[in-house]
């Protein structure tokens, strides 16, 4: 096909227009929690983090110096969607039609989590570019033979190539495996690539490009897999009201229009089964994901208008909190977007109330909170988490470094109960400090409650074995107050 045929000059239009709009809601959205996580996170190049595999933090830290840890840094992971949707145009055109590739990225980009979180930090995206990229390739081998080939192991290899870089995004890579083994196993005039060396010389390509992975989770105990594996552990009793529960907040995310065709056309190749091994690729692809996410959603054109509208709502609210001041009552009970709201001003508060010294580490109650902490002070006070689980912050630093030093207790107050009592065993003393609050146009919608702990005495405690066998001496308590001149640390 002609680069210039009315279809691909289409696709290119929607995905310009699409593109644009990610960098208007990019530019107008905070960054959300798991962002502000991930770019704390991503100041420490690792083989790979306790919560996901690398490629999302590799990806924010090459970019780092050039676009900083805030909004810009979601600007790669908007260009890697846009490909994405080219390459879903390109596959769903080898197995159907150029027309159909037109309405799958229509319909993709329509889809309501994908035209908000098509352009976030999140794993999500690179690890959408690898499968469909492996999938392409896949399809051109399978089905469309007439196209110029390099060869069936060529393509198994390059299948290899992306499944192994989606691997290092996300472990549902292993789940894209298993639905391409459905494929091959299940349709009888596909079963003789199983005899063959490419499907297996790919399988090693891929692992060895996940190496990084596997060395960290040996290195750590596999502790990043037993999260995984614990968030989706089953408690031996189906709860129908969970399924229904998921099923609905699918159809709210990709949008009930959208959704309700795909579930049609899903049953539909579901009944003529491996009859239809074009549209059986597609579904055994997605099945061993298909209770958890929907791939290649469906639909027309009167939703754009919509979603521009919604968006725009939504990124003013969060951003202004504008609706909390027009109908309070609305909001008695919590406010979700305070979840997109950035701590932007907590470095002006801790400065102009002096609050932190030169040593000083901070100490929070929940990673989220130490991801909003750590992105907002931009890496220059070293951020723990006591209580609770951790993730990354866990391993970033030995839990003997601190010993001699003092903290800086804060976080939201209803986070903090407790904690006082919980932490003066391993200090000399805790001390309470004024509060103060966080929020947009100037509310207090985040009240913070704060301490100040004086000289750790012995090392917090850690969810996870430290790599370091090192035992450090405790550094004498210097026994400076609030009101010592020692210099405070430089805050953005």
């Amino acid at each position: 096909m002609r680069s210039s045929s009315p279809a691909n000059t289409t696709v290119l239009a929607l995905i310009a227009a699409f593109t644009a709009l990610r960098l208007a809601l990019a530019a107008m959205l905070p960054l959300g929690v798991d962002e502000a996580y991930t770019l704390s996170v991503a100041h420490d190049l690792q083989l790979s983090y306790y919560d996901h595999p690398p490629l999302q933090y590799w990806i924010a830290h090459l970019f780092m110096p050039l676009l900083g840890d805030g909004r810009t840094a979601r600007l790669p992971f908007i260009g890697l969607f846009a490909v994405s949707s080219w390459l879903l145009y390109r596959l769903t055109q080898v197995l159907f039609s150029a027309q159909a590739g037109v309405t799958a990225v229509l319909a993709l980009n329509c889809s309501a989590f994908f035209t908000f979180a098509g352009g976030w930090v999140l794993p999500d995206g690179p690890l959408m570019l690898a499968l469909l990229a492996a999938a392409l390739v896949l399809a051109r081998h399978f089905f469309a033979p007439q196209a110029p080939r390099r060869g069936a192991l060529t393509a198994w290899l390059l299948a290899g190539f992306w499944l192994g870089i989606a691997a290092l995004a996300k472990y549902h890579a292993l789940l894209f495996a298993i639905g391409l083994l459905l494929f091959l196993a299940g349709v009888p005039s596909r079963r003789h690539e199983l005899r063959h060396a490419g499907p297996w010389l790919a399988s090693l390509l891929a692992l060895l490009i996940a190496t990084p992975v596997l060395a960290w989770n040996i290195e750590h105990d596999w502790i990043s897999v037993g999260y995984q594996a614990g968030r989706a552990r089953f408690g031996g009793q189906l709860h129908p009201e969970y399924v229904l529960a998921n099923l609905i907040g699918q159809a709210i995310w990709i949008l009930p229009w959208i959704f309700v065709p795909l579930v049609i056309a899903a049953w539909r190749v579901s009944r003529a089964g491996r009859t239809a091994e074009r549209s059986w690729y597609c579904l055994c692809l997605g099945l061993p994901t298909i209770a958890v996410f929907t791939v290649a959603p469906r639909w027309g054109f009167t939703c754009v208008a919509l979603l521009v509208l919604l968006g725009t709502v939504l990124a003013s609210h969060a951003a202004t909190g504008f609706g909390r001041i027009l109908a309070p009552r609305l909001f008695a009970y919590g406010d979700p977007t305070l979840d997109a709201f950035e701590w932007s001003q907590l470095p002006g508060e801790l400065r102009a109330r002096a609050l932190l010294q030169s040593g000083d580490f901070l100490i929070t109650t929940n990673w989220m909170y130490a991801g909003r902490i750590d992105q907002a002070l931009h890496h220059t006070v070293p951020v723990v988490v006591f209580g609770g689980n951790p993730k990354e912050f866990g391993l970033r630093y030995d839990p003997a470094e601190f010993l001699g030093r003092d903290a800086l207790v804060l976080g939201p107050a209803d986070s903090m109960k407790g904690v006082a009592g919980r932490l003066r065993p391993y200090f000399d003393a805790v001390d309470e400090l004024a509060p103060f609050g966080l929020g947009r146009s100037g509310m207090q919608e985040i009240p913070l409650r704060l301490m100040r702990a004086h000289c750790l005495l012995k090392p917090l405690p850690s969810p996870f074995r430290q790599p370091s066998n090192t035992r450090r001496v405790p550094e004498p308590c210097r026994g400076r107050g609030l009101g010592d001149s020692d210099a405070s640390p430089a805050l953005p």
